[in-house]
């Protein structure tokens, strides 16, 4: 072989070799951002203006993606392969990203005070004022985007999507579900449903869903990690990826004033960093997470395949249009 040719196949594979080991190693970047949203290989950000800016995996050519609105918004929300808003202007919802299901990225219209995504389906939005009502839109997946009757006039404080159930905290508290998963009918869940026991918060996706009652989390699971990473102090915010039954699990929580991000292991069996400082909101992926801090500082840290953590990937950037 001629050495000019070796040494160029050297080069090729040692260059290899570093975008493997960039991609797989563990990665940390800030930002300066006001609000995040993260999925399975993106994330998502409220830039300090309230433009949104999503970058990673999860993106489209062909059919090409419908371009972020370059408006401000108050809320962002990330599915698998779109992302919804609130306008600043209107509080009304808008959609970008891989909308080639038109039935997921067209929204309701109206004023909305909040929303939650289903992963491929679509989404329930709901506002508070002048009376409370839960608007539903998306393909139906196992009617979780068209729900019973009753829950359109619920006062709602979140909605959790799995694949083919949904779970709903009220602002008084207790919970409703629908669906047509096994895991609705754990204990669990069951008896809190029932005995109307007060929940602080919820979580989750895929096989997972997770509570959190009087500071203690408490996850529902077929898979690996029904049991959620032991915590010091009080929880105030649980969330969790999709794959294999959602991993990694992630809770905040708050002792002594301090708090801290805690995770399961990731997708690939990789600890992630604990994370601590003035945390108000987490967004936890397949292999990487985020929070945010006070001060409009958001830190990501963890696998940056697919930049989904720097928003670069072999020397480009990943971000979506």
């Amino acid at each position: 072989m001629h050495p000019r040719f070796t040494l160029l196949c050297s080069l090729i594979l040692l260059s290899a070799a570093v975008l493997a080991c960039k991609s797989k190693g563990p990665n940390r970047k800030i930002y300066d951002a006001k609000a995040l949203a993260v999925n399975g290989t993106h994330t998502c950000l409220l830039q300090l203006d309230g433009t949104p800016r999503c970058f990673g995996g999860d993106n489209s050519v062909n059919p090409p993606m419908v371009p972020a609105p370059k408006v401000a918004l108050t809320r962002i929300e990330s599915a698998i392969r779109f992302a919804c808003g609130l306008r600043a202007s209107d509080s009304a919802l808008t959609c970008w990203g891989a909308c080639n299901s038109k039935a997921a990225c067209t929204p309701p219209a109206g004023r909305f005070d909040d929303f939650a995504l289903h992963d491929e389906a679509g989404g329930c939005a709901w506002r508070h004022t002048p009376k409370p009502e839960v608007v539903c839109w998306g393909a139906g997946w196992s009617g979780l985007t068209s729900p019973p009757a009753g829950i359109t006039a619920l006062d709602l404080k979140q909605v959790v999507f799995g694949p083919d159930w949904a779970v709903a905290l009220k602002t008084d508290g207790t919970l409703i579900s629908w669906g047509s998963s096994a895991l609705l009918a754990d204990p669990i869940l069951t008896r809190a449903i029932s005995s109307g026991k007060h929940i602080d918060s919820i979580g989750g996706r895929g096989a997972l869903l997770c509570l959190i009652a009087a500071g203690h989390p408490e996850c529902i699971s077929y898979w690996s990690n029904q049991v959620p990473p032991h915590v010091s102090g009080k929880a105030i915010q649980i969330d969790a990826a999709a794959p294999r039954g959602a991993i990694p699990a992630c809770v905040l929580s708050e002792d002594g004033g301090t708090r801290e991000l805690r995770c399961s292991k990731s997708n690939k069996g990789k600890t992630l960093r604990t994370l601590r400082g003035d945390i108000d909101d987490i967004g936890i992926g397949n292999d990487h997470v985020c929070v945010l801090n006070r001060g409009n500082r958001v830190e990501c840290v963890g696998d940056d395949l697919y930049g989904r953590v720097s928003g670069r990937s072999l020397g480009r950037s990943t971000d979506w249009p």
